[in-house]
Parts: structure tokens; sequence; C-alpha cells
């Protein structure tokens, strides 16, 4: 069954912001008064106190009596003799799942605070406790030192990355640390990857764009430290015998993920002398942008360009026209998910990489040009 439908709490914003602090070790020993943090986030007092409660349940602050809220700092995993490691626990007892997200909450997609949210029930009701770490990773090589304090201050059974540099999922195969990629692993990292197939949806779109008869379709890749860009440029490499074949021509475009970029992008596909008639859109967010930037443009969707989108966000179901695009129910792929990692956490099995076929949905935005070719 879909998910309802909810705004991300203010709360959850809040304690991811302290989350941050924390994993940046930015208060040693104890925590700035609730009016002061309230004034520097823009909350109310209330606001703060129950993100501080959400982190206390966590175990990652404590606080006595009349004194300030004040970090803690977990010891480092300790082996028993002759044994492995002691599993990482929440001051509860609970087991902890640690998710790593290059983004903070108020920067994520709608789509991946979804998978998030679910992901954290199915544990929750499994015994497990699911705690989350923003870590900024603006390259493929960044994030080790921060990676580094994180590991020395947090104990997990076992680790989700959600967006990760190749140079994070490296070094948690490097330490063999109980860990799987939500999302794409990066090219020769053996972790166990669950993922929306976006080659699966790119070759997909490609053909339909191909029966509707689009000739010039145009390829908008975002710039990304992430391996789901590098997916879609490998599948559509793979497919360039087809494409030659049915004389079909793409024209990559790669930008910044700024709505200035995607606009630097279209206003360069609708200058090139060869137009495109269909543009592909791999992120929810960026597809937005280039509906915004056509219209200025007095560009028509989708009488004179059509769009689709690799990825789905629940917003564009509410577009008009809605956007022609790939969804996967978050609640399905959480399920896929969620059983391997509880069996990593229990017993240590390793799981295998999943990846799920996402739906097409047509929406509004794509066009029928001419007569299918005979191809």
């Amino acid at each position: 069954m879909p998910l309802a439908l909810r705004r991300l709490s203010l709360v959850d914003q809040v304690a991811d912001a302290l989350r941050h602090e924390l994993d940046r070790a930015q208060w040693s020993t104890q925590l700035p008064g609730e009016h002061q943090l309230a004034a520097t986030l823009q909350v109310s007092r209330s606001t703060v106190r129950q993100a501080l409660q959400l982190l206390h349940r966590e175990g990652r602050v404590a606080v006595k009596r009349g004194s300030r809220w004040r970090p803690v700092r977990p010891a480092r995993v300790r082996r028993t003799a002759g044994g492995p490691k002691v599993p990482g626990t929440a001051a509860g007892g609970a087991k902890v799942v640690a998710m790593i997200s290059s983004l903070p909450s108020a920067e994520q997609a709608w789509s991946s605070i979804l998978i998030r949210d679910e992901l954290r029930a199915q544990l929750q009701r499994a015994g497990l406790e699911l705690q989350t770490h923003v870590l900024a990773q603006r390259s493929p090589r960044s994030g080790g030192a921060a990676l580094r304090r994180l590991l020395a201050h947090t104990r997990a059974a076992a680790w989700v990355l959600a967006s990760c540099s190749e140079a994070v999922q490296r070094h948690f195969e490097r330490v063999a640390l109980p860990a799987l990629v939500l999302g794409s692993a990066h090219p020769g990292i053996g972790l166990p990857a669950f993922r929306i197939d976006l080659g699966a949806a790119l070759r997909h779109a490609l053909g339909t764009l191909h029966r509707h008869g689009h000739r010039q379709i145009a390829l908008l890749l975002p710039r990304s430290p992430f391996a789901g860009t590098r997916e879609v440029a490998a599948s559509l490499a793979e497919a360039a015998p087809w494409l030659r074949a049915h004389g079909i021509g793409v024209a990559v475009r790669e930008h910044e993920s700024a709505t200035s970029g995607v606009g630097s992008a279209i206003g360069s596909l609708l200058a090139s002398q060869v137009r495109p008639t269909a543009v592909i859109v791999m992120l929810p967010g960026d597809a937005l942008s280039a509906l915004g930037h056509l219209h200025a443009r007095g560009v028509r969707v989708p009488e004179t360009l059509s769009l689709v989108c690799l990825f789905d966000d629940p917003y564009l179901a509410r577009l008009t026209p809605a956007l022609a695009r790939y969804a996967c129910d978050p609640a399905v792929f959480v399920r896929r998910l969620a059983r391997p990692l509880i069996r990593l956490v229990h017993s240590g099995v390793r799981p295998s990489s999943v990846a799920v076929v996402p739906e097409f949905i047509r929406g509004g935005t794509l066009h029928l040009r001419d007569a299918p070719d005979p191809h």
C-alpha cells in the first residue's frame, strides 16, 4: 500500500542539524542552552526540546537535572576475547543501524525521506533503531576525515550508505564493517547495493520515445560524486549500437544541480543546430526546473518538446500536465531492503544486491510526433 504523504517534521529537521554538529564534534563537553539553540536555528524552544529528546532516545545526548545537555561519546567498539566485535547498541539497549547521507533532511528529495521513514518504522518493529548522520561529500574523494571522526564516535551493528561518494563506499569495503548501499554502488565496489534500476528506466525511456517518433533526444545528467549518474551514463553507452541502428541521436548535457545549472543546459540544447524533440532528466527537482525554464523560453510541453524523468517524487503527480516518470512504491522497496538488513544485524549474513525495476507512469508530457517507423 502506498505511503501516506506527509510534510517533513520541523523537529526532524532540527534533530538532523544537531546530529550534524555532533558528528563534527562541535561541542566537546556540553551543548548550548535551549534558548540559544532556538535562536540560532530560528525555531521555538519547544521544537528544540523535542529534537533533543529524540537524540536522547538515540543515545546521542544526555542530561542531568539542572544541567545542560551534553554529547554522548560512545566507547570504541571492543572485541570479546577470541570473539567478534560487540554490535552497537543505543542507550535503551536496542541495536543501532546507522544511515549516512550526504544531505540534511531539508535538502533531500521527498521520496528519499519517505524511504528513510519507512525503513525506520520497519526496523523499529524488529527491535532495531535507525540513527541518521549527515556527512557532506562534494567530490568523489571527499568525506574521509569527517567519516573517520564519525566512525570513532558511533557504534552501530550495521551501516546504510545513502548517496555516498566513492571514497566513503570504498572505506567501508576496506575496513569490512557490515554495510550496504542504498542506491547504486560505484564501479569496482563490492558492497551489496539496493537500488532502483536507473539503467532499465533509461533504456525503456529511449524505446518509448523511439516508438513515439522521436529521433533527437537529450539527456540531462547532474554533476555529482554519487554513482547513480555513472550508472545512467554507462547504460547509455551500452545502448549506443541500438541507437545508431535506429537513427537516434542523443545529446548529453551535464549540469550543476542548481536551477541555474539546469537552465544553462536547457539553453544550450535549444541553441544547438539540431534541437531535441524530447528531453530525459534524471532527478525530479531538476525536471521541475527544466519545466520552468522551458516555459520561460516559450517552449510548450508536450506539444513542442516531450519531457521524461527517470525518478519520481510525489509532487510530480500534481503538475499539470503530470510528468512522465519512473516510480517505485517506497513501502515495497523498503521491504526488499529491510529483511536482509535485519538478517545482517542479527546474524552477519551478507545480503545480495537487489535492483528494483521502476514502473513507467506515462503522465502528460510525452507527445506522439509522427507515425512510428518500421524499425
